[in-house]
């Protein structure tokens, strides 16, 4: 499968954002929220779009005709589309959540370099280090450049608001479940933005308008063409070791398990998981508990512990190969990765050596 024609489609909100557990709470206590939404979350916004104009899901089936369960959704074989993301746009660029590598300094008596799996931490992390980091500054890093990073950048602010649930049947607010809930709003003039492509040429129908969020607030829809530099086809060689990095949640599963690490033998043939002095090299911080909402159940989803973005995962390839065969391959290794979960960026390591 060569390198798709991905889609940049942008919502901006006309207003703040809730993301958390809608149902009813004390007015003393809070819903929980996130600062960001899940890719779920706008990859749902956007299907739901979709599905009101074309009764489908990109697959060509009318949504009645669908074998729609929990593990086709998983597995990522439920949509006809594949979403990459999301992330932030603000000020004309695009921006993501930085590697973590990026927050320490390597050292090591043998290669100069020193690696930490974070539990337990083997050097202080960094005092500031910056929420978010522009496509520019991630190009160079992809290359395998040094880059300079800047503190200052996007900032997401909050406001505690009050909201209602109304009755399926009545329209009318259901009693007793009025909550208190952290709204996040982005900075002005700003956009969540996010990749998508078909996987077999469908295409996204037209809309100008979604509901996004907690409680589908509207925001505005652009669309252009758009595609980092990250996604293309270089050519990688065997023995080469490149870093992984995620760019949105990812969730990892092994023997029934929730994971930190994903489930690299799947791709034994290609890929090895670098060591060094005894530990995988991968940095980043401890999963997170994630749910949403499920469109077809109209219920909340079950909890998943997912893999923060920013995380990096250290591979040595075994052959030959395209950063964009891997791309593909490690994105899914993700639950719910056409949804947008596991987004990976393959990137130049400068010439590390692993175990």
């Amino acid at each position: 499968m060569g390198i798709p024609d991905f889609e940049l489609v942008a919502m901006r909100p006309l207003d703040s954002f809730f993301f958390g557990r809608s149902r009813g709470l004390d007015l003393s206590s809070s819903a929980t929220s996130f600062e960001f939404p899940l890719p779920w979350t706008v990859s749902g916004a956007l299907l739901g779009a979709h599905a009101s104009i074309t009764e489908d899901l990109g697959t060509g089936r009318k949504l009645g005709e669908l074998t729609w369960d929990e593990d086709i959704e998983e597995r990522g074989e439920l949509t006809g589309f594949m979403f990459y993301g999301p992330f932030l746009i603000w000020e004309g660029k695009e921006w993501f959540r930085p590697p973590e590598d990026l927050r320490v300094k390597f050292i090591h008596s043998r290669t100069g370099k020193l690696y930490r799996d974070q539990l337990p931490a083997l050097v202080p992390e960094e005092k500031e280090f910056p929420g978010w980091i522009d496509h520019e500054t991630l190009e160079k890093y992809s290359n395998g450049e040094k880059v300079d990073l800047k503190v200052e950048g996007p900032r997401i602010s909050e406001e505690r608001r009050l909201g209602t649930h109304l009755d399926d049947l009545t329209r009318t607010v259901k009693e007793g479940f009025i909550y208190s809930a952290i709204h996040r709003r982005l900075p002005p003039g700003s956009s969540i933005g996010v990749l998508i492509t078909g996987k077999r040429g469908q295409k996204l129908a037209n809309f100008s308008l979604v509901r996004l969020g907690g409680e589908a607030r509207v925001s505005r829809v652009e669309r252009s063409q758009w595609r980092p530099g990250w996604l293309d086809d270089r050519g990688l060689s065997g023995g080469d070791v490149v870093k992984v990095v995620l760019l949105s949640p990812a969730i990892y599963r092994r023997n029934g398990e929730n994971v930190r690490v994903p489930p690299i033998d799947r791709l034994r043939d290609k890929v090895k998981l670098c060591r060094l002095g005894g530990r995988t090299l991968v940095i980043g911080r401890k999963p997170t508990r994630v749910s949403g909402w499920d469109m077809r159940r109209k219920r909340a989803r079950k909890m998943y512990s997912a893999v923060p973005p920013g995380t990096v995962y250290y591979l040595r390839l075994k052959g030959s190969m395209s950063r964009w065969e891997l791309t593909l391959d490690f994105w899914k290794l993700s639950l719910y990765w056409e949804r947008g979960f596991g987004s990976p960026l393959v990137a130049l390591s400068g010439g590390v050596r692993c175990e």
